[in-house]
């Protein structure tokens, strides 16, 4: 049986709940970034944080329509996330602006509590909004705890239709290409004649396979499950896929497999906020440049 149509009146909720679902990935993307902040070295710090705010003002103002967008992080995000606002509110050239995100990020109830559960961020909050009594009283105002468990907008997704083929080709390729990586400890090997050189190599091109075919696809849909797989790998496995990446490109490769390398640089500093703090590192020498070169 084929899937039911919405109804007329249905159509504009389901567009609705698209757009804020694509409000709630966004948002989600720029609370990771802001938390990689704390890995971004010092002479580079300064341009990253002005990103990283003008990214996150633009989700807050769009998520003003229907501000549940916002739910679903965990307390210590939130915190973070609070005192970085803070922090660009003390600012002369971004007062306005810190000022205009808190007034949005405070009519979350589970934003509010957390702002509310944290000593030192309430005092600094109510110094800064003391000329907004609406503001002020929210902060006073009793919150229940529960408000923490309701789930993010992120899921489930609405997504444009794709045969689940394809979709599930796609997330083995990148799956299994990390976990070959991994089992090498993340650090290409360095005898170039073994088997281990082929197995290895076999890990990569089965990134390149993945990324190829979630960014050639006219499919929307293919790009996303892509970024689905990404944003479940941790902070430490970026590190490592980029170390494996970096070891590799230095470990003598041919030159084709040097363009290779760089595509996977480029495609997920594209796609994935925490490995773009990782790559944008100095110390990946050539691949940084690659990256940063815009």
């Amino acid at each position: 049986q084929g899937r039911p149509e919405l109804c007329r009146c249905c159509a504009p909720w389901r567009t609705f709940a698209l757009a804020m679902a694509d409000v709630a990935e966004r948002f989600l993307a720029s609370v990771e970034s802001i938390g990689a902040l704390r890995k971004v070295p010092a002479g580079r710090l300064a341009d990253a944080e002005v990103d990283a705010f003008n990214d996150l003002r633009s989700c807050l103002i769009v998520a003003r329509k229907d501000v549940s967008a916002l739910d679903g992080h965990a307390v210590d995000d939130m915190c973070y996330v609070l005192d970085f606002i803070v922090r660009k509110a003390q600012k002369k050239a971004s007062v306005g602006r810190a000022r205009e995100c808190l007034g949005i990020v405070l009519c979350s109830d589970s934003w509010l509590y957390v702002a509310q559960s944290n000593t030192d961020l309430l005092s600094s909050l109510k110094e800064l909004l003391a000329d907004n009594p609406d503001i002020l009283l929210k902060l006073d105002a009793t919150v229940r705890a529960d408000v923490l468990i309701r789930p993010a907008k992120i899921a489930p997704r609405i997504l444009p239709e794709v045969d689940v083929a394809s979709k599930s080709a796609l997330e083995r390729q990148l799956w299994s290409g990390k976990q070959i990586m991994a089992s090498f400890g993340f650090q290409f090997p360095s005898d170039v004649l073994g088997d281990k050189f082929d197995h290895a190599t076999d890990g990569f091109q089965r990134f390149v396979v993945g990324l190829t075919q979630a960014t050639s696809s006219s499919k929307v849909a293919l790009e996303r499950a892509a970024i689905d797989v990404l944003a479940s790998f941790s902070p430490q496995e970026w590190e490592g896929i980029m170390n494996f990446l970096w070891t590799m490109y230095k470990s003598g490769v041919r030159d084709s497999l040097h363009s290779r390398i760089r595509f996977v640089v480029e495609i997920l500093h594209k796609l994935n906020p925490i490995f773009r703090v990782v790559a944008e590192q100095t110390r990946w020498g050539p691949l940084t440049c690659e990256v940063t070169a815009h």
